[in-house]
């Protein structure tokens, strides 16, 4: 019972809140996902009509089209980057946006780092916020350019000032754990409810873990309880796999082990290798 006391403390002790160093992408999505669920079938006639009429913003759908391969049309990275470079051309900042991604990633071109930036300023010259948190997460990772801590903050501070929720969490992040600042755990909680409240998923796993564990910021269940089950509802695994420890251990909630093993479960489903070590412990003790 020792043993598996011990372990169960080193798998704890492992989960720290990640830094959120992503690809920013995965942050912010720089492609229109709202194609991917689209009615078929979509008004060909209109939309060829539309982007003949040079419609910076039917130019950018097609190219979501293409990218996705939806709305009866093959999945095709060339087409959507030509789509994404006119309409980018026409000064429209998703376009710009998409096309910078593509750029950066090597999606229908070659890969080039220094006109992903291009694009990238050129919609953050339209206060484009999502281009301002892809272009800082860049900066951060440096990824296609020199890591640069205080352009990445810079650049985070400004989306901010736009009110993006985005980037209020990473700055809330970046202040929780001393990341290109000095750590602030009372800027860090302000800024993390705040994105949390407007549900931005990640931080209200920080927020529901840092809670939590009681380390960067004051422990308190209540509060931890509340952001995970919201982080939960967007099937965020790490989520789902603390809700289980809460059940698991009692804290913050009545011991429940049968939850436990639910959440657990659910957060395997979502691909956490941690929840299935959990859930083996939880097991064997």
């Amino acid at each position: 019972m020792k043993t598996i006391s011990k372990l169960l403390a080193i798998v704890l002790g492992s989960i720290i809140i990640p830094s959120f160093s992503v690809h920013a992408t995965e942050i912010v999505k720089s492609n229109d996902v709202s194609v991917q669920s689209i009615k078929h079938p979509i008004d060909k006639e209109k939309l060829v009509k539309a982007v003949e009429n040079n419609d910076a913003e039917a130019q950018h759908f097609l190219g979501n089209l293409y990218f996705f391969g939806k709305g009866g049309y093959e999945k095709d990275y060339k087409k959507a980057f030509e789509w994404y470079e006119k309409s980018a051309k026409n000064s429209f900042s998703k376009a710009q946006i998409a096309l910078a991604d593509m750029y950066l990633n090597g999606f229908g071109t070659e890969p080039n780092a220094a006109k992903s930036v291009e694009w990238l300023n050129k919609a953050i010259k339209q206060n484009d916020t999502n281009a301002m948190v892809l272009l800082a997460i860049m900066y951060s990772k440096g990824n296609g350019v020199e890591k640069d801590s205080k352009k990445y903050i810079e650049l985070l501070s400004k989306a901010v000032a736009l009110n993006s929720n985005e980037a209020i969490a990473l700055l809330g992040i970046a202040y929780l754990q001393g990341k290109d600042v000095e750590k602030d755990s009372t800027k860090a909680v302000e800024l993390l409810t705040k994105a949390a409240d407007n549900n931005v998923t990640v931080a209200q796993t920080t927020l529901g873990i840092a809670s939590y564990q009681g380390k960067q910021i004051p422990l308190n269940y209540d509060i931890a309880l509340k952001y995970l089950l919201k982080a939960a509802e967007s099937n965020d695994a790490t989520s789902e796999m603390f809700l289980g420890i809460m059940y698991e251990q009692g804290k913050g909630v009545k011991k429940d082990k049968s939850k436990a093993r639910e959440w657990y479960k659910k957060s395997i489903s979502h691909g956490n290798q941690n929840a299935q070590l959990m859930l083996n412990l939880m097991f064997l003790s």
